[in-house]
């Protein structure tokens, strides 16, 4: 495990199922989405209620 990795390395070696530096996160920019059923998903998975799902249709083109 490197104390020096940049935001790629990082996604890499967690991905890789390695311990990066420090956790990857993704702050939910523009450029990133998650389908809606993935997200309900995700949510079920990880035993979390969110009765309040909003989302951009716009970016589901």
């Amino acid at each position: 495990m490197s104390n020096n990795m940049n935001s790629r390395e990082r996604l890499n070696t967690a991905l890789n199922h390695n311990e990066p530096d420090k956790i990857p996160i993704d702050l939910g920019g523009n450029q990133s989405s998650i389908h809606i059923k993935a997200y309900k998903k995700l949510l079920d998975f990880l035993d979390i209620e969110n009765k309040n799902i909003q989302y951009s249709s716009i970016l589901s083109v």
